[in-house]
């Protein structure tokens, strides 16, 4: 591992809590829907409000985020020669506007029940379809129905703009006191009008799904030239693939997620046993992971080397084998914490002289760029490293030295720095991030972050004055990260020797498998695990909730013991529903094939 490189923003003290008038919120997706419903909400019993202005900005054409994928856009990006937009971001309209496809598909159905999809004081009503799993577009009129009281026409000042993009946020503050944030913004409603916005304080509320993961696998960026590689981001349905399956190419969908087990399970039926689908993995399925064995889905080892000859992409595999004339689809996840267009001030005795005119030099991004964008010339993706790529599809954004924010060097864990519990930043707390640790239930979490962001905000809940205090449960985080390192490392190795064994035996379960059990690397971020952090985390900010504001108790999540069983029960509840709906389709078609049925 490279030495540590000094801690951003290492020379700068905590500023005082400031308490906020006005908040701008940034994205439309469920983490933002949940800030704007908890910054929002009149508190019981209150004369008047904290805040004289909550607003919302989303870039997109409307609210839902990963959950809106907006018809005029999919066929935008059908109409393209390959079928889809992969490489384009953002992906231009007809009128050479431009849009941010949602990374769904129109046949996503979620794999997390109604009850933990449910903001505060809005239950999730039970899907259609007798499926207790609700579809991607009963999810997406949820989240417009909890956002309709916050509209223009409801009685209420219109809190919402959306086709606004979000160009830079800057830090304002002078004499080691807090002044704001300056917000420039792009409004698509006025044809891309540039413009400058001043707000008391910012939440971060866009997600991870701008920046996918390529792993560094020698020949990957080649193949990104040719029209046959993929990333799940711009996966929509089978049809662009369908050509390549009757020319007879072999169709390899890496990672066994969520994303890569739904395309490979719609991949499936046009294809056959003799002529499967590849599914190229480096760890057997986790079990929040579900999905049905397919005979006409073959599970194979990761990838070693891409080679690239003109359009042909073959594939060498970690066992040697050698997959030849490949379409890939790239499902490996996304990175998580790519903010590098919010800066802060790089030292304390930087200050604003004018609000009106940014020196750059001031200022140091939040985080660095994504590591790679297929759409840019200037990547950082080093295809000779010999490091695996990691199995969780969750990769953070590597931390940077003050000299040198935007570098790709290492500096364990891999994280967003200075934040408070993971949403406030530990410096200027009037930023704050929703949704930024990886969650199996992101809505109700999100959700819980934002009544502490709010109780911070209007004072009912205390917040350490100094930095030290702020990032107490970093320090801790990464000392037990720390420790769980060597652990995780030792499991991995027996897991693997177990398996290695289990194949040389002929053992059924392990010839099964064409990747071993993994337990991979503790991630700062990634709060689902061998342990009970999601847990944990959860009911430390429930506590502090419901200690300033008793009366939020039968309104939230309760993140106890049943309520967490009830959780890792879902996935057999998930499991059950795919068998129900594959009898019923197979049901279905013996019906059509023999109408005295």
């Amino acid at each position: 591992m490279p030495a540590p490189t000094a801690p951003l923003f290492s020379s700068r003290p905590a500023l005082p809590l400031r308490r906020p008038r006005t908040v701008l919120i940034i994205g439309g997706g469920v983490c933002g829907i949940a800030a704007l419903r908890a910054l929002s909400d009149p508190d019981e019993g209150a004369r008047s409000h904290p805040f004289d202005k909550v607003q919302l900005v989303e870039r997109r054409r409307d609210v839902g985020g990963v959950w809106y994928l907006d018809p005029a856009v999919v066929a935008s990006e059908q109409s393209r020669p390959l079928g889809n937009a992969e490489g384009e971001w953002p992906v231009r309209d007809a009128s050479d506007r431009p849009t941010w496809p949602s990374p769904a598909y129109p046949a996503l159905r979620g794999n997390v029940l109604p009850r933990f999809l449910s903001l505060s004081g809005a239950p999730f009503p039970p899907p259609a379809e007798r499926n207790p799993f609700p579809t991607l577009d009963e999810t997406e009129q949820y989240l417009r129905s909890a956002v309709r009281p916050f509209e223009a026409g409801n009685g209420a000042q219109d809190q919402i703009r959306t086709s606004v993009e979000v160009l830079s946020v800057h830090e304002l503050a002078c004499a080691g006191h807090a002044q704001g944030w300056r917000v420039a913004l792009r409004d698509w409603n006025a044809g891309g009008q540039e413009k400058v916005e001043f707000w008391d304080a910012v939440v971060i509320a866009t997600g991870w799904y701008d920046s996918p993961i390529y792993p560094p696998i020698p020949g990957l960026l080649s193949a990104l030239s040719t029209q046959r590689f993929f990333h799940a981001k711009w996966y929509r349905s089978p049809a662009p693939f369908l050509p390549h399956i009757e020319a007879g190419r072999k169709i390899v969908v890496v990672g066994n997620g969520n994303s890569a087990n739904d395309a490979a399970s719609h991949l499936a039926p046009h294809s056959s046993v003799a002529r499967p689908v590849y599914r190229s993995i480096l760890q057997a399925q986790l079990p929040v992971f579900v999905s049905l064995p397919d005979e006409r889905i073959k599970d194979v080892p990761s990838i070693k080397e891409v080679k690239v000859e003109g359009e042909r992409i073959d594939l060498l595999l970690a066992d040697d084998q050698l997959l030849e004339d490949c379409v890939v689809l790239l499902g490996v996840g996304y990175e998580v914490g790519t903010i590098p267009w919010v800066h802060l001030l790089k030292s304390e005795s930087a200050s604003t002289d004018s609000i009106d005119n940014i020196k750059a030099s001031q200022y140091l991004s939040l985080t660095p760029r994504a590591r790679i964008n297929p759409a840019s010339t200037t990547n950082v993706l080093d295809e000779t490293s010999t490091t695996a790529p990691t199995p969780s599809g969750a990769l953070p954004t590597i931390q940077g030295s003050d000299s040198d924010v935007s570098r790709d060097t290492a500096q364990w864990p891999p994280r967003v720095p200075n934040l408070h519990h993971q949403v406030l930043h530990g410096i200027n707390p009037t930023l704050a991030f929703s949704g930024l640790p990886v969650s199996n239930t992101p809505f109700v979490l999100a959700d819980m972050q934002m009544r502490y962001t709010r109780g911070v905000w209007d004072g009912s809940i205390s917040l350490p004055s100094s930095r030290a205090g702020r990032t107490l449960d970093e320090r801790r985080r990464i000392q037990v990260l720390e420790e769980r390192k060597p652990q995780y490392a030792s499991m991995d190795l027996a897991l693997r020797a177990d398996w290695e064994k289990g194949r040389a035996q002929g053992l059924a379960e392990a010839l099964r498998l064409a990747a071993p059990p993994s337990f991979g690397q503790p991630l700062y971020h990634m709060l689902p695990g061998l342990h009970a952090d999601e847990l944990e985390y959860a009911q430390h900010l429930r506590q502090e909730v419901i200690k300033a504001k008793p009366w939020l108790d039968p309104l939230l999540d309760k993140w106890d013991a049943a309520r967490d069983a009830a959780r890792q029960g879902m996935y057999n509840v998930k499991f059950i529903s795919l068998v129900k709906a594959k009898l019923a389709t197979l049901d279905a078609s013996q019906r059509s094939a023999d109408p005295r049925l």
